[in-house]
């Protein structure tokens, strides 16, 4: 989600009033989701808190310093990603790049084709792709026609520049996601969840479902307010360095 996008949050004190968020079924859902096109979406925050998920659900066990699949039978897509990586008692990340942008790309399949709460958003100008390429053409001829000591010539070279920066940014465009008509109330809680009450443990002295609680902690993982378990869970991780150049 870019910096321009604003969600209006839907807040309340109580942990019940977001066991819709909480059974999208995974922290890292709910992540992505609320920012389906943010940099670096899906991080070692994310990680950790859909790994110790599954360990909640009983499909990972922690057998000393070993992880061990004990059920791989899962809902989801990024679940099953994150399954595939456990060898020989060890997390295999790879590089760090690759496997966040992977863990993005299951998500999304996740939200989009399983749970119909993401789509892909439509350009605001459909059909300009083709104008665009056709206008860039247009000014190459012009240009060549006028010859390189005319001032038409710098004029149509910059505005083909001008085209094709407009045209990238209108290819990308095309690729961006948003939450559908379904997605939309739930990703207002998701962003009340995360401004106010994942930033205060005051919710844990109330008096709570078992099953709500561990939700909710699980989701101060994925949004950043526990560094200390993440720091612990990655000593299971086993990352290989980034390729040189």
């Amino acid at each position: 989600m870019s910096k321009k996008e604003f969600i209006v949050a839907d807040y309340d004190d109580n942990l019940e009033y977001y066991k819709e968020v909480f059974e999208l079924g995974s922290p890292i859902l709910t992540k992505y989701l609320n920012d389906p096109n943010g940099r670096r979406n899906m991080n070692q925050n994310v990680f950790v808190a859909g790994l110790a998920d599954l360990i909640r659900k009983k499909k990972v066990k922690i057998d000393g310093p070993f992880l061990i699949v004990i059920d791989d039978n899962v809902s989801f897509e990024c679940e099953k990603f994150l399954l595939s990586k456990i060898k020989e008692g060890r997390f295999k990340m790879g590089t760090e790049s690759s496997f966040y942008s992977d863990l993005d790309i299951y998500a999304a399949k996740d939200l989009v084709d399983g749970m119909n709460l993401l789509e892909k958003n439509n350009p605001k100008h459909k059909g300009h792709g083709k104008m665009i390429i056709l206008a860039i053409i247009f000014l190459f001829f012009c240009a060549i026609f006028a010859g390189e000591d005319s001032y038409w010539y710098d004029l149509c070279e910059f505005a083909a520049i001008a085209l094709l920066f407009y045209g990238l940014f209108y290819a990308s465009s095309l690729s961006r996601l948003k939450p559908t008509l379904k997605g939309e109330p739930i990703n207002r809680k998701i962003e009340g969840l995360k401004k106010y009450l994942l930033k205060s443990y005051e919710v844990l002295t109330q008096d709570n479902d078992e099953e709500l609680v561990n939700q909710y902690l699980l989701h101060t993982i994925a949004f950043g307010h526990n560094p200390k378990m993440v720091e612990e869970y990655m000593k299971f991780v086993d990352i290989d360095p980034e390729p040189e150049g």
